[in-house]
């Protein structure tokens, strides 16, 4: 009988979703793996934007230098911190915006990024449950990353987890089907209607910090990554080799955009 009062307590919250309040808003939980890293992440959404949001997560590797061989070593960070984060998107517009923050605030970064169109194929023949939501089966590349996800029509926003979002249904679970680091996430939590007041869309004038593009910290990330290479390739000695073990070309996001561009130019 508690089971029942459950469920129709969800299906009357998701009729009112479906009706013509477009500010109803939702709130939705993700259990995300992220190789060996378990986190929770949160969206807050309605009908046009979308609020997601991570939190910081810092990691000490006990093991910083790994013999691998004779006169062969790798080296790794001696700790892995993570900002959190602030994901603002919009249903109808390619451009997300969002805001690292790390624990200082005032080394806080705000950036815009241009995302992709993922072209969804949609697998109606395919679905399972989640959450008591029949959940239905797409997929699609996203920067050089083979996805593959489960959308609900009972929910219809276009929204998910990350920079995941254009299907027609709120989508609950999602991750990577391919080689290198594993990335998953499903949602674990919803509430339908969330009624705290929270404003979903960028406001610029609540970060004191300018606005940068997603591919000027890119390419300064991996130049940051080429150079302490070079730098620790000079300290090794003569016969030896070391390589260095990071986050480089693992992450789900392989292949940028304007790197497409400057090869067909």
């Amino acid at each position: 009988m508690k089971y029942i009062f459950c469920l129709l307590i969800i299906i009357f919250s998701v009729n009112a979703f479906s009706g013509q309040n477009k500010t109803l808003k939702i709130y939705v939980e993700y259990a995300v793996m992220k190789g060996s890293i378990n986190t929770v992440e949160y969206l807050i959404a309605d009908a046009n934007n979308a609020l997601y949001t991570t939190e910081i997560v810092e990691i000490t590797n006990n093991e910083i230098i790994k013999k691998e061989g004779d006169n062969q070593y790798s080296i790794n960070p001696a700790e892995i911190k993570i900002n959190a984060m602030k994901y603002y998107t919009k249903s109808d517009s390619p451009t997300m915006y969002f805001v690292s923050q790390p624990k200082n605030i005032q080394n806080t970064i705000v950036a815009i990024d241009s995302l992709p169109d993922i072209s969804w194929k949609l697998n109606t023949n395919e679905s399972k449950i989640l959450n008591t939501f029949k959940c239905y089966k797409a997929e699609g590349t996203f920067r050089g990353s083979e996805i593959i996800a489960y959308y609900t029509p009972e929910i219809p926003i276009v929204f998910g987890p990350f920079k995941f979002k254009g299907l027609p249904g709120l989508i609950m679970e999602v991750y990577n089907d391919d080689n290198g680091l594993q990335y998953h996430w499903k949602a674990s939590k919803i509430i339908i209607p969330f009624k705290q007041d929270i404003d979903l869309k960028f406001l610029s004038e609540s970060y004191n910090s300018p606005i940068v593009t997603y591919r000027s910290i890119v390419e300064k990330f991996e130049n940051k990554l080429k150079q302490m290479d070079q730098t620790m390739k000079t300290r090794v000695s003569r016969g030896g080799s070391i390589k260095l073990n990071n986050t480089e070309r693992v992450s789900i996001e392989k292949i940028y955009e304007w790197e497409k561009e400057t090869k067909e130019d």
